[in-house]
C-alpha cells in the first residue's frame, strides 16, 4: 500500500484509504467491492489490502468480478 499512488485516483482521499488499512471493515464482517474504470488501480489497492489484511490474521480471498 505504501506504493499506491494517490494523485492518480480521484474517488478515494487519503483518510479514506487509511481508513480502509485500519481493516475495521473486515472486523465488522463487510466484504470490500472496488469498482470502476480500467487502468485506475484497482487490482493494486486490493492486492495490497489483502496483504495487509493477512499480516493482521485475516484470510483473504480475491475475486475478479467476472468470476
Amino acid at each position: 500500500m505504501k506504493e499506491f499512488n494517490l494523485s492518480d485516483q480521484t474517488s478515494i482521499s487519503r483518510c479514506q484509504l487509511d481508513q480502509l488499512k485500519e481493516m475495521n471493515w473486515l472486523e465488522q464482517l463487510f466484504n470490500l467491492i472496488l469498482l470502476g474504470p480500467p487502468s485506475i488501480g484497482k487490482t493494486h489497492m486490493a492486492i495490497g489490502l489483502g496483504i495487509e489484511a493477512i499480516q493482521k490474521g485475516f484470510q483473504v480471498t480475491f475475486v475478479t468480478m467476472g468470476d
